[in-house]
Order: C-alpha cells, then structure tokens, then sequence
C-alpha cells in the first residue's frame, strides 16, 4: 500500500473540513541556492510551465534571475506532478520556498502519491523538512509543528498528523508529551 493510499481518506476529510483553501508545501529557512535546485529537480524530472499571466516564459536556470524578474510582473511555475494536479511556485520570498496545491485537485490516492513524492525528493534534494500545511494565517513555528504531512530528508515514510483543524491553520488542539490531543478530549 503506497502513503498516497494509505492517507486517502484522511486528505479528503481534511479537504472536506475546509474546501476552499489551498495546502502550502513549506521549507524554510531556504536561499536563493535553494531556489535553483528546486528549478533544477523540477526541470529534470516534471512537465512544468513557466510564466508571467497566460504569457509562457523560457524558465531560467538561476533562481535569483525569476526573484529579480518579479520586481517587474510576478511568475508563476506550475509543476505537473499528476493527472490535473499541479504544484505551484510564484517567488514571493528568497528566503522560504512556499509552494501551493489546490486540493480539489488532487482527486486520487495516485495524485497524492505524486505529491507526496515530490515532498520527498525535494527534502532529500535539499537536506530539510517540507511540510503541507493550510494557506496562511499561522506563523511559521505554529505551521511547523501542526504540519498536515511532513517529508524528512533522512527518512523515506511521509509523517502523517492527523490534526483537526478550523480556517486558517488554527488547531483544535495541542501535544501532550509528544501526542496529539482535540481539546475535546481529556487532559
């Protein structure tokens, strides 16, 4: 059974709980260096598309030129990691890569699979920890800890916490030594 199987139902319920936010994959601290090897995996291994509005763009190598290029009109690299599902990049800060999904499109246990495995090889790639989490709201230690899905460079399983959560990245709970507990639940 791959993770994308196994964590299935419990994406969808996720989804289900909150439908029209999208998941952010996040690593940070990062560099511009960061940025290029996140463009060199994507362009050696991924269908992409790369931008600026519906004007399609030669994507460089260098990520400093894309971060230098949006003081002008922003762009957006869209990474084709499934059947209609995309991973998107769109450079608003050097230093943490910030990735979103839509989950209304990833619609399969393969397609989070696929999501899944670029999680994975982009912590291997870069020797830290990607997490998804929601869109917005919690600061970064908050999105950190109460991760949806974590990817390890060192470790080949996705870190599953199934955390029940409320619009805009606010938990409904809290770890007590090392678990997690619904405030609803005793102390």
């Amino acid at each position: 059974m791959t993770e994308g199987e196994r964590y299935w139902a419990d994406f969808r319920c996720n989804v289900e709980d909150d439908p029209g936010t999208l998941r952010e994959l996040w690593l940070r601290p990062a560099t511009l260096h960061d940025w290029s090897r996140l463009l060199r995996l994507v362009r050696d291994d991924y269908a992409f598309t790369f931008g600026s509005g519906d004007r399609a763009l030669s994507m460089p190598a260098d990520a400093g030129a894309i971060f230098a290029a949006c003081a002008n009109e922003t762009r957006t690299l869209r990474v084709h990691v499934a059947d209609g599902a995309t991973i998107n990049a769109h450079f608003f800060e050097t230093e943490a890569i910030e990735l979103d999904i839509a989950p209304w499109e990833i619609t399969s246990a393969a397609s989070l699979e696929a999501v899944f495995t670029f999680m994975r090889r982009l912590a291997t790639s870069l020797g830290r920890d990607v997490i998804m989490t929601f869109e917005g709201g919690a600061a970064w230690s908050e999105r950190y800890e109460h991760a949806i899905f974590r990817a390890r460079p060192s470790v080949a399983e996705i870190a599953h916490s199934p955390v029940a959560w409320t619009t805009r990245a606010e938990p409904r709970g809290r770890f007590v030594d090392g678990v997690w507990m619904l405030d609803d639940e005793p102390k």
